[in-house]
């Protein structure tokens, strides 16, 4: 068995034929198709179930609504392929989406290969590109690995594993698990996977086409401050000391601190900004172990002096707007990279 594909599946009747479908018929032959139906509560394992009747590569598992963390996990334990993708299942895919990154992977004996992707909007019908990654971060030649990267070890591609391939000998080596949480919980997984990856590489296609715009989808139900990102980012610092490699990617974990910071702090409602504030300083600051030292340009001048500023909600009013002025001279200066630049 080349790859298994791992689809954790929650309500999502109306694109799952699509998605798996799209599975299905990759030209990449020799596969299986783990579907770990996460106790939706609508037809989505009865299609499942008509699609395995015509295709036995489809693997159909159920369990009680725990979230997708715990389904990825679950198709880990029985997957038997060489490598491992985890899509998503409201998601679609190019044809040669499997056989491009396993070629790569054998290409370059990878640990790891990653992906382009766009975001197809779904109420538009439009494909639009986002960048799922940053050319510019990466070493000019591949493979490479945490060594050639240096601080854009975590800062070359976003978290989400779907656009990723993952040797499962190096998941079961260094028991990879995604977290048993509900918003986040491939975070820890993607970057640890990185972090000890000896070997990675690039594709430079976009092979996954990421649905959004979708009204019962995570994102769009975000309101108000939750702390996922923060349970996450410790999870991977935790994993990053349990197996000996944080001091050697605490820069980039930093980094990957104040970009994910960044990022929650301005999608919060308005009344919110004080409390992200409060909780970030006054909590955050102290768990991550920040040096603003280690800090790329950009994230030192968004936390300007404000690491050694009394916490509390006149500062904060401050922060606010020293953050929003700053964010606005980066991006006119276009010195609002999240990562160094290599090439």
């Amino acid at each position: 068995m080349k790859v298994s594909v791992i689809v954790p599946v929650y309500n999502v009747e109306d694109y799952l034929e699509e998605c798996i479908n799209s599975i299905l018929n990759q030209t990449l032959k020799d596969i299986e198709i783990i579907c770990v139906d996460d106790g939706s509560t609508d037809h989505s394992y009865d299609i499942l179930m008509e699609l395995q009747k015509k295709d036995n590569r489809l693997i159909v598992l159920k369990q009680k609504n725990e979230f997708a963390g715990r389904a990825r996990n679950k198709g880990i334990e029985i997957a038997q392929g060489e490598y491992l993708v985890f899509l998503d299942s409201d998601d679609f895919f190019e044809k040669n989406l499997l056989e491009h990154m396993y070629d790569a992977c054998i290409r370059e004996n990878a640990d790891i290969c990653v992906c382009d992707a766009d975001n197809y909007d779904n109420a538009a019908k439009k494909y639009f590109d986002t960048g799922y990654y940053w050319r510019n971060a990466l070493p000019l030649e591949s493979p490479f690995s945490k060594k050639e990267l240096g601080v854009n070890t975590f800062l070359f591609c976003y978290p989400m594993p779907w656009n990723k391939m993952f040797r499962k000998s190096l998941v079961d080596q260094y028991q990879l698990r995604f977290q048993k949480i509900r918003k986040t919980n491939d975070l820890g997984f993607v970057y640890l996977a990185i972090a000890c990856a000896e070997r990675i590489t690039v594709v430079d296609e976009k092979l996954v086409h990421y649905r959004v715009g979708l009204s019962n989808s995570l994102q769009a139900k975000n309101k108000g401050m939750d702390k996922f990102f923060a349970e996450a980012l410790i999870y991977l610092k935790e994993g990053l000391i349990e197996r000996n490699l944080y001091q050697e990617v605490k820069a980039s974990y930093n980094n990957l601190v104040m970009r994910t910071f960044v990022y929650e702090y301005k999608r919060q409602l308005r009344n919110e900004h004080l409390k992200m504030y409060e909780w970030f300083f006054k909590e955050g600051i102290p768990i991550f172990d920040i040096d603003a030292e280690l800090l790329l340009p950009c994230n030192r001048k968004i936390l300007g002096r404000y690491l050694s500023k009394a916490v509390n909600d006149k500062n904060g009013k401050l922060f606010r707007i020293h953050f929003c002025i700053q964010k606005f001279i980066l991006k006119v200066t276009k010195r609002d990279m999240p990562y160094e630049r290599i090439n």
